[in-house]
């Protein structure tokens, strides 16, 4: 990646606390993934993933309806 590079991952971000009438797919989505032997992660994971291999988040891309999500990452800065 160069210093410019952007990262773009399309994925569920399972909520931090579930809320009274909260969309419960994301939770869903990750017993079906753990049966699988995948797993789905909460933003603090995705910090500390790009963290372990030298990128950091610029931005979570919520979209308009549902837990999908776009997260931009790029190299940490020196």
């Amino acid at each position: 990646m160069g210093p410019k590079s952007r990262l773009l991952i399309a994925e569920i971000i399972v909520p931090a606390q579930t809320d009274v009438g909260e969309d419960l797919e994301a939770y869903w989505m990750d017993m079906v993934m753990l049966a699988i032997g995948g797993k789905e992660r909460s933003e603090k994971d995705f910090v500390a993933l790009f963290d372990a291999v030298g990128l950091e988040l610029v931005k979570v891309w919520p979209a308009a309806v549902g837990t999908q999500t776009v997260l931009e990452a790029r190299l940490k800065r020196a």
